[in-house]
């Protein structure tokens, strides 16, 4: 089929199957000249219409086929969002991942860079001075001594590569944004994972329970954050191999305000990282 003839399906309102997706996937990484029209078409009308599990799993299916992989021992945490928050972006993924392999969990973050400003995990830990590193005996090595190591999506995706100019003509998310925490290279058992909306994190759920997640959990606040809140309620989806279960996060039980992290830029944000590993307030440095 045609990248048009998949847009003729998503404009009609119907659904791809999981079978169509992951071929829709490949005919998108393919980008043909001919095409670039239709691809942008075709990843607009999937965002218009909302993205189904059944064409999240197909993607995902197609991306881990061609993925560069790296052999980590299991079980494996990775903690990430998908982006497209309507808040000013703080790296709170990639400072829990770091706190999280200080206590000895076993954590492989896999991340990027920022697409439109540089604000994304990779700018974050470049601010940081963490080397990036993409041969797998140097990622092995930075795990084994940390039980922490990070994998640049860049380098090990580089089928999607070909998509990225259509990618950056689209002024908001794609299901590529949705589908990068769910094609983990090394293959994470455990996924804190965080999203935009309540109904797209039981999509993401239902996606990685039929990927074959161990136990995830999956979340968005009501305030249209992809990272747990601390001024409203949070919708959490605990994911394992035969169930979903929701909970809600309600700040209140703590008793005290949890004002937001602000961020801006990587720069910024590893600053002020800084200032609260030395356990002062989380006030602007």
């Amino acid at each position: 089929m045609r990248l048009v003839d998949y847009l003729h399906i998503v404009q009609s309102g119907a659904y791809l199957s999981e079978e169509e997706s992951y071929r829709c996937a490949a005919r998108l990484c393919d980008h043909l000249p001919d095409e670039s029209d239709s691809s942008q078409s075709v990843l607009v009308s999937l965002f218009d219409r909302g993205e189904s599990t059944e064409e999240l799993v197909g993607f995902s299916k197609f991306i881990r086929s061609h993925m560069l992989s790296v052999g980590l021992p299991l079980p494996l945490l990775d903690i990430c969002g998908t982006g497209g928050g309507k808040k000013n972006r703080f790296n709170i993924s990639t400072c829990a991942s770091i706190v999280c392999g200080a206590m000895g969990l076993s954590v492989a973050k896999h991340g990027n860079r920022g697409s439109r400003m540089p604000n994304g995990s990779f700018d974050f830990i470049d601010s940081l001075g963490i080397p990036i590193l993409d041969h797998p005996e140097s990622i092995i090595d930075q795990f084994n001594r940390h039980n922490l190591c990070f994998l640049f999506a860049r380098a090990h995706h580089p089928i999607v590569a070909k998509i990225a100019p259509i990618r950056k003509k689209i002024p908001h998310r794609t299901i590529f944004n949705l589908v990068g925490p769910l094609c983990h290279p090394a293959s994470a058992t455990h996924h804190l994972l965080g999203t935009t909306s309540i109904s797209q994190a039981y999509k993401l759920a239902k996606a990685l329970q039929k990927l074959g997640t161990v136990k995830s959990i999956v979340f968005a606040s009501e305030d249209g954050g992809d990272e747990l809140s601390g001024s409203c309620k949070s919708h959490l989806f605990e994911v394992d191999s035969t169930s979903i279960e929701e909970k809600i996060w309600d700040p209140a039980i703590l008793n005290q305000s949890i004002p937001d992290i602000l961020g801006t830029n990587a720069s910024h944000n590893a600053t002020t990282f800084r200032h609260l590993l030395s356990c002062q307030t989380w006030d602007d440095p």
